[in-house]
């Protein structure tokens, strides 16, 4: 995308460049933000027009002010609730050939359009599973049936398991049910996806007796993955011992905490030799920032090699995009929620 003269891309692992250099987020440029937001990347620009990608399931929303109404044309089609005219080219021809109308959007290079569209039989593993999620009523997204159609999704689900042939029921509808739940959102319904779909390690309980740590998937969570292991909602797991710690520094960005950032890395080097020596052996640390200027004063994740969490010798990136100059007093906390199971998890406020 491009925005006052400068080109920001946003990489399928999430990782962003600047004019073709990566950068660490949170990063402002002129009116045009770009943070992290646990499995998203989100681009704002004061102009009114907000983009948020997910690569992980392959899903990007573009939100736009209403001052763009009837005022814009592209790939998302003419802004003017119209549908008949979406297919409109750059030259304002109006098309039915989806490979015409993409080329002439083309920033650059021009593609060719691989788009299959499978038939859905009954009886096949396509079927089944993608029906269980978009058409039977015991789907756990049923209750958006009636608000938005699911036929769009089943077939998006049908294509993508008949073309990737490794999917299985499990994964197979996950991309698709992702889709749906977006658009039923955007129709005012919050619904769930499939529980299976949902391979995240946040907020795990924890509790520890008699020297053992146990681990238990809150009411919220989805799923909780161990190493090769999922546990399902309601499920728990005894272990013996842990080896792994997420260590997550959260900083004020004020001028009274100026050069903090310089003493942050020798910080986590001690803990990390602490950690060390009480046995554990994977340990990563996480920066979240809040109350400084522009970009920084919201709560924010600063990414270290474009991830959430980094090693000890990644810390250092994040913490050289601290930006301190904010006077706000009120305290305001994010958790970090890409929280691994089976591991101890500590805070650091400064």
């Amino acid at each position: 995308m491009h925005s006052n003269g400068l080109t920001f891309d946003i990489m399928q692992d999430n990782t962003v460049k600047m004019d073709g250099s990566k950068v660490e987020l949170p990063i402002q440029a002129f009116n045009t933000t770009i943070t992290h937001l646990g499995h998203s990347v989100k681009v704002s620009s004061s102009l009114g027009v907000e983009v948020v990608c997910n690569n992980g399931h392959g899903l990007c929303t573009v939100e736009m002010s209403g001052f763009y109404f009837a005022k814009t044309g592209g790939l998302f089609g003419t802004y003017n609730n119209e549908p008949s005219d979406d297919f409109t080219t750059s030259t304002n021809k109006n098309t039915t050939n989806v490979l015409e109308f993409a080329n002439s959007w083309a920033a650059s290079c021009t593609g060719t359009n691989k788009a299959v569209s499978f038939t859905a039989q009954k009886g096949t593993k396509e079927y089944e599973a993608c029906a269980a999620i978009f058409v039977d009523s015991a789907s756990p997204m049923s209750s958006c049936f009636g608000v938005v159609d699911p036929q769009p999704a089943f077939q998006k689900c049908v294509n993508e398991m008949s073309r990737d042939v490794t999917l299985t029921k499990k994964n197979g509808p996950c991309k698709a049910a992702k889709f749906y739940q977006a658009e039923c959102g955007f129709a005012g319904l919050t619904i769930s996806e499939p529980s299976h779909c949902g391979k995240y390690s946040l907020n795990q309980s924890i509790a520890t007796v008699s020297g053992l740590r146990i681990h238990s998937c809150p009411p919220l969570t989805v799923t909780c993955q161990m190493d090769d292991v999922t546990i399902e909602q309601g499920d728990s797991r005894q272990l013996s011992q842990v080896t792994r710690a997420d260590v997550v520094f959260v900083v004020e960005e004020k001028m009274c905490n100026y050069n903090t950032d310089s003493k942050l890395p020798q910080l986590s080097k001690h803990i990390q030799s602490a950690l060390s020596a009480h046995s554990f052996s994977d340990i990563r640390y996480g920066l979240v920032g809040f109350g400084g200027q522009g970009v920084h004063d919201p709560n924010h994740i600063h990414t270290m090699a474009s991830k959430m969490f980094g090693s000890q010798n990644e810390f250092k990136l994040g913490t050289d995009a601290l930006r301190f100059g904010g006077e706000r007093e009120d305290l305001m906390l994010l958790g970090h929620s890409n929280w691994r199971a089976m591991c101890s998890c500590l805070y650091a406020h400064f």
